[in-house]
């Protein structure tokens, strides 16, 4: 899958495993005793913040790119949205060298300082903006959305919320894991109900949203259908060749989109 949803989803899913490893990683060298132990320490817990937000941000394009009527801002949203993850990212790689976020005594024990929570507030904020982003685009078109927003951060947040509060307890990269699962689970059903060429519903999703439609019947709603057909299309294919067809296909499906 080259589409940049998937690629987005892939790299969120390899960097939620090399927190998983990284997290392990401090709890075990927490305290430890040996040459280099607290410089390990220090640059696990520094990457730990700087790819949390990464994750978190990547969430957020991802969300702009499963929003078919974005993509014509999808790339300056995301370049937007960058800003503040480029700041905590720098001040995550300057915990290397001063105690910003965190500090880690001459016991190689590891102490949060009092600006710890700035990097998880920007990771809700950028979790919170896409749900935000998703809810708006639903209820402005009523068109469904393949994207879990709830099941996927709920787990989340209250991961998140335990390990922070009760430090010793890791349930975040699990609790992050379990939300990508789940996510990969609706994009398999979103496929079922995509043309593969032209990115539009097929007959499936008509047949499920007028499923759908038919339990909202006692709100006295009305729908409307058009059928479209391409001019000439047959003299395309013939005369062009099918390359072409497909071609002509996917301009009128980015233009019915």
């Amino acid at each position: 899958d080259r589409a940049p949803d998937g690629f987005l989803y892939r790299w969120m899913c390899r960097i939620c495993l090399v927190l998983c490893v990284l997290e392990t990683c401090g709890f075990v060298l927490d305290g430890r005793q040996f040459p280099g132990a607290r410089q390990a320490i220090i640059t696990c817990s520094a990457a730990i913040l700087l790819l949390a937000v990464v994750l978190a941000y990547l969430w957020v394009c991802y969300v702009n790119y499963k929003l078919p009527m974005q993509h014509g801002r999808t790339r300056i949203d995301c370049l937007l949205a960058a800003i503040p993850a480029v700041a905590i990212g720098l001040m995550s790689v300057g915990n290397l060298f001063f105690p910003v976020f965190f500090w880690v005594s001459d016991d190689n024990v590891y102490y949060r300082t009092t600006w710890f929570f700035l990097p998880w507030v920007m990771v809700y904020a950028y979790m919170a903006w896409g749900a935000i982003q998703s809810y708006r685009y639903q209820r402005r078109t009523d068109r469904r959305l393949f994207i879990p927003v709830l099941i996927f951060l709920a787990p989340i947040y209250v991961g998140s919320l335990i390990q922070m509060f009760c430090y010793g307890i890791s349930l975040i990269w699990v609790s992050v894991a379990v939300g990508l699962t789940y996510l990969n689970i609706n994009l398999q059903s979103e496929q079922a109900y995509l043309d593969p060429l032209t990115k539009l519903y097929n007959r499936g999703y008509l047949l499920h949203y007028m499923d759908h439609m038919a339990g909202q019947a006692g709100k006295d709603r009305h729908i409307t259908g058009i059928m479209l057909d391409i001019n000439d299309f047959k003299k395309i294919n013939d005369t062009l060749g099918h390359m072409e067809g497909d071609r002509v296909l996917r301009d009128v499906g980015r233009v019915m989109d």
